[in-house]
C-alpha cells in the first residue's frame, strides 16, 4: 500500500512479475510525504466528523466534542495506526475512570500514532493538535512510534513513554513542521527523537535512556531548541 500525506490517502500496489512496481506521482505545487506499507490498518480521530463522534474514536475510546479529545478507554494491540488529522484535537492515553495508562503497540511495518498536516491533492495544515499520556511501545518491524508529519503546526506531544526496540525512531518530526513543542516524555531503547525539516521545535524536560537522544536532519531546519533534557 502507498500513502501519500496521509493514511487515508492510499494506493494499493501490485507487483510485476519480475517483482517490481511502479506509480505516478503527482507533485502540484506542494510537497508530498510518501511512503509505502505491507498493512493497511488505520483509526482516524477526526474532529470535523459530522455525527460528532471524532471519527473512528469510539472503537478505542470515548469522545467530547467539546473539548476535540479522544480518551482511551483500552490497549490498541492490533497493529493499527491512531492518526489524528483534525487541527486542535487530542488524544490523550490516560483513562481517569481506570487511573490507566493504555498502551499502544506497533510491530509491523507503519507507525503507531501520527500527527498529519495534509490530506492531499490540496493543502490542509493541521493546528495545536496533541498527543499526551500514551505508552507507545514499537518492535519488529515498526518505522515509528510518534510522528509528527508534514504542515504540522503548534503541535504537542506531551508526557508519553515510547520503548522503541527497532532500528527506527522512537519519535520522528518531518516534512516542513514549526512550533511543535515534545515535553516531559520518557524514552527508552534505540533512537530517540529524529528532527527532519522542522522548525522552531521546543525539545524539553525529556528522558532519554538509549543508544541516542536527538537527531537534526535536512534542509531548511531552524530556531529548534534543545534544552533542559
Amino acid at each position: 500500500f502507498l500513502f501519500d500525506g496521509s493514511y487515508r490517502n492510499v494506493t494499493t500496489l501490485r507487483t510485476s512479475a519480475s517483482g517490481t512496481v511502479s506509480y505516478v506521482q503527482s507533485l502540484g505545487h506542494d510537497p508530498h510525504v510518501v511512503w509505502i506499507e505491507a498493512n493497511s490498518g488505520t483509526i482516524f480521530i477526526d474532529a470535523t466528523d459530522e455525527r460528532q463522534q471524532g471519527g473512528g474514536c469510539p472503537s478505542i475510546g470515548t469522545w467530547d466534542q467539546e473539548t476535540r479529545t479522544c480518551t482511551l478507554t483500552r490497549d490498541v494491540l492490533e497493529d493499527e495506526t491512531i492518526e489524528i488529522t483534525s487541527s486542535d484535537t487530542t488524544l490523550d492515553c490516560f483513562n481517569p475512570a481506570t487511573q490507566q495508562r493504555h498502551q499502544v503497540v506497533k510491530t509491523t511495518p507503519g507507525v503507531a500514532i501520527a500527527i498529519t498536516g495534509r490530506t492531499a491533492p490540496t493543502y490542509s495544515p493541521n493546528f495545536n493538535s496533541a498527543i499526551r499520556n500514551c505508552d507507545v511501545r514499537t518492535s519488529g518491524g515498526a518505522t515509528g512510534g510518534i510522528v509528527l508529519l508534514g504542515f504540522t503546526n503548534g503541535g504537542r506531544v506531551e508526557n508519553n513513554i515510547l520503548t522503541n526496540a527497532t532500528g527506527s525512531y522512537a519519535m520522528f518530526v518531518f516534512g516542513v513542521t514549526n512550533n511543535i513543542e515534545i515535553r516531559g516524555n520518557s524514552f527508552e531503547g534505540t533512537t530517540a527523537i529524529g528532527l527532519r525539516e522542522a522548525n522552531a521545535t521546543l525539545v524539553t524536560q525529556n528522558v532519554v535512556n538509549g543508544d541516542s537522544g536527538v537527531a537534526l536532519m535536512g534542509y531548511g531546519a531552524t530556531n529548534n531548541v534543545l534544552t533542559g533534557n
